[in-house]
């Protein structure tokens, strides 16, 4: 996927209907400024990812042509805290600005997404949290605040977003890939294709 900001690719595999699932989105403002990322997670039941699914849908055209993603997460928290999504959920909403190129990280309890620039090592692009209930997983309380922050970014850099499937799901030897796995691959794969991802 590619869009005249960013260049994505993605790799996914289905979850069990009991199991949850992941909910991915790629949009563009229609003054082709706006590159959007929205992943989240939701455990649980199925139903509850194509539920929270529309939802997002809905929400992202409405904020389309609007910088901010904080709000997006802000609405659809009040929305599965209002319908009794019976599920836990998190999400992540990424608006890359190619102008300025500064990048908007607003975080719902996701994992961090990992940031490389130029030859510095990975960077988890953490959003400090003001005073009281903030950047919660979606549908644990409706007044919770959705903050975010700007990173810049240049040509280049990579951009590394997941879901707790990853790091949850052991290999057959019992062993989990834990953050220093994930970080010691895309090290080792930091100039291969996008594509491309080996251990």
């Amino acid at each position: 996927m590619q869009t005249s900001g960013l260049k994505a690719t993605l790799y996914t595999e289905p979850a069990g209907a009991e199991r949850g699932g992941d909910i991915h989105y790629l949009s563009v403002c229609s003054h082709d400024t706006l590159t959007r990322i929205l992943l989240a997670d939701v455990r649980g039941h199925g139903e509850g990812a194509e539920q929270l699914s529309q939802w997002l849908y809905t929400l992202l055209l409405k904020h389309l042509d609007s910088l901010p993603g904080s709000p997006i997460l802000a609405e659809v928290n009040r929305i599965v805290c209002g319908e009794g999504l019976h599920a836990l959920a998190t999400g992540v909403v990424l608006t890359y600005n190619k102008e300025s190129r500064l990048l908007h990280v607003a975080n719902g309890g996701h994992p961090a997404p990992l940031l490389r620039q130029g030859r510095k090592g990975w960077e988890a692009l953490e959003i400090a949290d003001p005073p009281g209930p903030a950047n919660l997983p979606l549908g644990i309380l409706p007044t919770a605040i959705y903050t975010e922050a700007a990173f810049r970014v240049e040509a280049e850099d990579r951009l590394f977003l997941y879901t707790d499937g990853l790091t949850e799901c052991p290999a057959p030897s019992g062993d989990f890939f834990d953050f220093n796995r994930i970080e010691s691959t895309l090290t080792n794969n930091s100039y291969s294709e996008l594509s491309v991802l080996k251990e």
